[in-house]
């Protein structure tokens, strides 16, 4: 059972459709833990279908930029590989951007993200 945002088309030409998530960095906040951030999507087609997750700090730089992979009509957890290394101050706001992207015909589902963090206490 998935938690997702679906978003899928019958026109022509590739569709895309973006949504912006801001997650306040708890107060506890320390470092980042191995694997920091990882999110799960699903496209019932994969030549052309995909979902994109770019991760800005809470200074608003742009961090990392990763694409999903995986098999068609399979749920797959990917990592957004960066040594991140930007500002993250505790109780700011650092933004998702998830970019989904569909065929004709096709349909992507963007779920769960999960956050690793180390805390100071």
């Amino acid at each position: 059972i998935h938690n997702y945002y679906k978003w899928t088309t019958a026109s022509t030409t590739p569709q895309d459709y973006d949504i912006w998530i801001r997650w306040r960095v708890p107060d506890n906040f320390s470092a980042w833990a191995t694997n920091p951030i990882t999110f799960q999507s699903r496209r019932t087609e994969i030549t052309g279908s995909f979902v994109t997750t770019t991760v800005f700090d809470t200074a608003g730089a742009q961090e990392a930029e990763t694409k999903s992979t995986g098999a068609a009509n399979t749920w797959t957890d990917t990592s957004v590989a960066a040594t991140f290394s930007g500002t993250y101050t505790a109780g700011s706001y650092m933004t998702f951007r998830i970019g989904m992207r569909a065929i004709t015909n096709a349909t992507v589902l963007a779920g769960e993200i999960t956050i690793n963090y180390l805390s100071s206490n």
